[in-house]
């Protein structure tokens, strides 16, 4: 065979493979600035900080959790420490490609100690500008309970949203779902360490208790050891993020919070308002203008009557 045609032959399938690894979410570099870095002036008792994408149209956002109780905390935390983190083989991942391991803070840690079960707290994420629709991933990652039957013996967390004109997002546009990080291959890097090489795949409950809502609750009867996990993928533009939750009753409660921006993502162009021609301006009054044809009206009625009458 020729050797050139061979050459040709290598160098196309090389620009396939190169091309294929770079559009497929699964070999997304990790730490390419789509998933958020958080920061804090205290990463160890954060309960105010920021984040930062690659995304040049959002830049960042600002974060802010208040509590029931002083035991009810958030730190930062890297996926390689904690040993959780989003495989490219899960929903968000497959999305926005995975987020681990790494040695760098892409997590919030919400924490509920044993000195204050069943406390509660609210984060509020505020992006520096708006998110486009369909390019942010929220995952709220290890939404368990203590599988005593109870509802207060487990997490559950409502989310709710705003555009940027301070508009609610329906429930549909929050558009979330529900997953287990720890339902992918059992091989390393997909699967975090945290999972101890099982593959679970229990799932919180998911609903909508109103039309602007959506709610992650535990199953409380077969929650999994590891990885239950919910996620929003909005379809409208993101302002703020709103999440409370409602942690344990019994037992010391976490969760973790991942965010992602689409960093190729453009600003959504806003529908122009029809135009509306306007009246060529005659120097007369519409009122005048209905008066006038009112009186022109009579007057040709009485004409009528008075034709009429004479012919009678």
């Amino acid at each position: 065979m020729n050797k050139n045609v061979l050459k040709i032959g290598a160098g196309l399938a090389g620009i396939t493979l190169s091309t294929l690894l770079i559009a497929s979410p699964a070999f997304a570099v990790v730490d390419d600035g789509t998933w958020g870095v958080w920061s804090a002036p205290n990463a160890y008792d954060a309960p105010i900080g920021a984040l930062t994408f690659a995304n040049p149209v959002v830049g960042g956002a600002t974060y802010a959790f208040t509590t029931t109780a002083a035991t009810v905390t958030s730190y930062l935390e890297d996926s390689n420490t904690k040993g959780d983190w989003v495989a490219s083989e899960t929903p968000a991942g497959a999305v926005f490609g995975a987020n681990g391991p790494s040695g760098t803070s892409n997590m919030l840690i919400l924490m509920s100690s044993n000195g204050d079960p069943g406390g509660t707290g609210s984060l509020v994420v505020t992006f520096n500008s708006p998110v486009p629709a369909n390019a942010l991933g929220l995952v709220i990652a290890d939404i368990d309970s203590a599988n005593s039957g109870l509802a207060a013996d487990s997490d559950r967390v409502s989310v709710t949203a705003t555009t940027t004109a301070g508009d609610a997002l329906t429930s549909a546009q929050l558009n979330g779902d529900t997953f287990n990080l720890c339902n992918v291959p059992v091989i390393a890097p997909d699967m975090p360490s945290n999972c101890s090489a099982t593959q679970y795949t229990t799932v919180p409950n998911l609903t909508a208790p109103s039309a602007t809502s959506l709610y992650f609750a535990a199953n409380t009867t077969v929650s999994g050891d590891e990885g239950d996990s919910g996620w929003i993928h909005p379809t409208a533009d993101v302002k703020t993020v709103t999440l409370h939750w409602d942690s344990y009753a019994s037992v010391e409660s976490s969760l973790r919070v991942y965010i992602a921006v689409d960093k190729n993502a453009v600003a959504s162009t806003p529908t122009p308002e029809p135009v509306v021609p306007a009246l060529a301006n005659t120097g007369t009054d519409v009122t005048t203008v209905s008066i006038a044809a009112l009186v022109f009206g009579l007057l040709g009625a009485m004409t009528l009557f008075a034709v009429r009458r004479r012919t009678h």
